[in-house]
């Protein structure tokens, strides 16, 4: 019996040490809504990429904690302090001018998609030279549309997050708004239960995207997750038909 409890001990002695020394990091993720990717909803983030995220952590032994901040918060901590070990979503086309200089190690894609100009279902075809507002997500970069905003053709308005960007299109106070377009539409569909109300117009300027983790700190565990995203590349499918992210 003593050998028993001795043994029960020893156990949970050692499973308490291997929580205490799992090397724990701090991803920097954004303070907003979009979903399916991600989302940070009553205090918890959320989402196809945390899903993945917690994957990789869970085989390597890691501790992922998660500080969601609204965007240009998140990109002046990650790149100025040291309380970020990681940052997602990234991309090295994001605010270039705040990156001049650093060195930023960037995974592999946890997601592939298109971002490009949405407008009224009736507005499709119109060429851009007779739009007049742009909208955004504040602290997104929507650097198709630089030259227009640049040359004055086109006025930046801003929005904290997707669903008032949304009605300001439905509404006509913007005219095309620049976002991704696989989550504009699962919020149309599933949220606004309005699928098709808003169109991506291929005729607009818009890119392929990719969604990627960036480090100052540590790019050898950035080499990890790319080797986890190409071992477990079945599981990165499972989750992204889970989160109907597939093509």
């Amino acid at each position: 019996m003593k050998l028993s409890v001795l043994w029960c001990g020893l156990v949970l002695w050692l499973v308490s040490m291997g929580a205490v020394n799992a090397q724990s990091f701090t991803i920097g993720v954004e303070q907003s809504d979009y979903y399916p990717i991600s989302a940070y909803r009553n205090g918890q983030y959320q989402g196809y990429a945390r899903e993945l995220l917690d994957a990789f952590a869970k085989k390597h032994g890691y501790e992922f904690k998660y500080s969601a901040l609204p965007i240009k918060r998140l990109y002046a901590d990650f790149l100025t302090r040291d309380e970020l070990d990681f940052k997602y979503p990234d991309n090295p086309h994001w605010q270039p001018d705040m990156k001049e200089g650093i060195n930023i190690a960037y995974s592999q894609s946890l997601v592939d998609s298109i971002e490009g100009g949405m407008v009224l279902a009736e507005r499709v075809g119109t060429p851009l030279s007779e739009y007049k507002a742009l909208g955004t997500i504040r602290g997104f970069t929507p650097w198709p549309y630089q030259d227009a905003l640049g040359g004055g053709q086109l006025r930046l308005e801003e929005s904290d997050d997707l669903p008032t960007l949304v009605q300001k299109v439905l509404l006509k106070r913007v005219d095309v708004m620049y976002i991704n377009t696989s989550i504009a539409n699962y919020h149309l569909a599933e949220d606004l239960k309005k699928p098709g109300a808003l169109k991506f117009d291929p005729a607009l300027p818009h890119a392929p995207v990719q969604y990627l983790m960036s480090s100052r700190k540590h790019p050898k565990v950035i080499e990890q997750f790319n080797a986890f995203l190409s071992e477990e590349a079945s599981l990165v499918e499972q989750l992204r038909r889970k989160h109907k992210l597939t093509d």
